[in-house]
């Protein structure tokens, strides 16, 4: 039986998913099979040659950020790339790699709880022993709960009320 999303009657293998984002350009809408999600770290089936340009394109991405430059720029080209919800995903990892560098760069996929999902699907994937070894990616292990506890931590009052309020729709609220 295939994995189900939490508290959705959506299967993992589904190949209707989508992810709309507001990013400073224009609202890009990005599509695909939850697979796809996993394709840069080479732990989802896909087509090889796919799942190669994706590698290589997290690895250019991890290089321009770490030589200084803006993450921003850096996740918004990588969102111009194409319509694949697999764009997405090399973003949070880059982002994820410079977290030092991130202010709010992140806020614009944390607040979509479809990221969540995927990227704790991914983090399962990880460990399961199939993940190309990356010796200098020691954040691929992380949770977005790691990530948003790091920007709160870091923030100032005003940046943690932000975080607080694109986590929201995250986590469904429970009656007092």
């Amino acid at each position: 039986m295939a994995p189900r999303f939490l508290g959705s009657r959506r299967s993992f293998m589904e190949p209707d998913l989508e992810l709309t984002l507001a990013t400073p350009a224009e609202t890009r809408r990005f599509t695909g099979p939850a697979t796809v999600w996993l394709w840069y770290r080479c732990t989802g089936v896909g087509p090889g040659p796919a799942l190669s340009a994706l590698m290589a394109l997290r690895a250019w991405a991890v290089r321009r950020a770490r030589w200084g430059e803006a993450p921003a720029v850096v996740r918004d080209d990588l969102l111009s790339a194409g319509s694949s919800l697999a764009l997405p995903a090399v973003a949070v990892s880059v982002l994820l790699d410079v977290i030092g560098a991130v202010t709010d760069e992140l806020d614009m996929l944390l607040e979509h709880p479809l990221v969540w999902q995927m990227e704790n699907v991914r983090v399962v994937h990880e460990h399961g022993g199939t993940a190309l070894e990356m010796p200098d990616a020691n954040r691929l292990d992380w949770t977005l709960s790691n990530v948003a506890m790091q920007l709160v931590l870091r923030g100032d009052e005003t940046r943690r009320e932000r975080l607080a309020g694109s986590a929201r729709p995250c986590w469904p609220t429970t009656p007092n």
